[in-house]
């Protein structure tokens, strides 16, 4: 997704860099709102008045926003309509008496939790007359493609847009991903994107998934077992010393990863890692352990994968299996399969308090 469309100077980056972060902190308020049944109107608010900040420093203040403006007067790049929707809602909210709040149109859930997917709700005529000539231009794009269209989703193609526009604006965190993301999986739904830089097509999102390294601080290998003769290598994801997600990776995914830079360690739990998921109140993605030393303490790096026979510590055979299964699409649909492996890869370093 790296790409560049309009050129932005180091004195611009920092305020440019701010504004992103924030539009990425209202958009992970609203989705965590969407699971606590509060007022998730008031954080759609907060993201149409964050987008359009973003939009006016690009269109109005930045060195090159002759090259924006181009880019929205013009260009097929996708995602250009989302921003002229957002500028004709944001206006809708500043400018009339009108409040925009998106309708609910389901409340999915259970066991692991409740969530509430939000609709953009319609424009009144009575709304619409009022605003000036230019915003009235505005409205087929809002019709287009945010009317009746699920918040979520539309928020991650604004952030993915100004991502492609300028991508040294995303803010990132200490390991270099996206500030408040990825958005969190809730077990038990077919989730949509989690994000920004998902995309929509599970074909896509499968090699998008398998191109990036996980989330987290390092794999420890527990396992080799061998299904139809393709290796397949589990273990535990760990965060410091922490781990709150199994994985389960093909050898030569795990190469891969290696070959990106991700750490894969091995070594034995027996005597170095406890089990503390009674302290939890309700884990995300299985049991929680937690090494009582540091990694490396008791593992060493693995810098290529060597043929071995299949072998299993930490679980059974069975369980480790079981958790195999979860990403198996020849035993679960293929959707759910990606949502488990995505899980597993992308929110690996989340505690279960999250």
């Amino acid at each position: 997704m790296q790409q560049n469309h309009v050129g932005v100077t180091p004195n611009e980056l920092p305020v440019l860099q701010q504004a992103m972060k924030d539009l990425q902190a209202n958009v992970a308020a609203y989705y965590a709102a969407t699971a606590r049944g509060n007022d998730y109107g008031q954080a759609v608010r907060a993201f149409l008045v964050s987008t359009q900040t973003l939009n006016e420093h690009f269109s109005q203040n930045i060195n090159d926003k002759n090259a924006y403006i181009n880019l929205l007067d013009s260009s097929t790049l996708p995602g250009v309509g989302f921003i002229k929707a957002v500028k004709y809602a944001r206006n809708v909210q500043q400018h009339v008496m009108h409040i925009i709040s998106p309708r609910a149109n389901s409340l999915v859930g259970g066991l692991q939790g409740m969530r509430t997917y939000a609709f953009w709700d319609e424009i009144p005529q009575e709304a619409h007359d009022k605003l000036h000539t230019r915003t009235k231009l505005l409205k087929p794009f809002y019709d287009g493609v945010l009317f009746d269209k699920e918040v979520t989703e539309t928020m991650l193609e604004v952030l993915r847009f100004f991502a492609v526009v300028a991508p040294q604006i995303v803010h990132r965190d200490e390991k270099a991903e996206w500030s408040h993301f990825p958005l969190t999986s809730q077990p038990g739904m077919l989730a949509p994107r989690l994000h920004p830089e998902e995309p929509p097509a599970l074909v896509d999102a499968q090699t998008w998934l398998n191109d990036r390294v996980p989330n987290g601080d390092a794999r420890v290998i527990f396992g080799q077992i061998t299904v139809e003769d393709v290796k397949y290598l589990v273990g535990s994801t760990f965060v410091n010393r922490h781990c709150f997600s199994p994985f389960v990776e093909t050898a030569s995914q795990v190469e891969c990863d290696i070959a990106a830079g991700f750490s894969y360690l091995q070594g034995n739990p027996e005597e170095n890692v406890e089990d503390i998921t009674d302290t939890f109140n309700q884990p995300l993605q299985g049991a929680v352990l937690l090494s009582r030393d540091s990694l490396d303490a008791w593992t060493v790096p693995v810098l290529q994968i060597e043929p071995q026979n299949d072998f299993h510590v930490a679980y059974s055979i069975d369980v480790w299996q079981s958790i195999m299964s979860g990403e198996n699409p020849r035993l679960v649909p293929e959707s759910m399969a990606y949502a488990t492996r995505r899980a597993r890869r992308l929110n690996a370093f989340l505690p279960p308090s999250y």
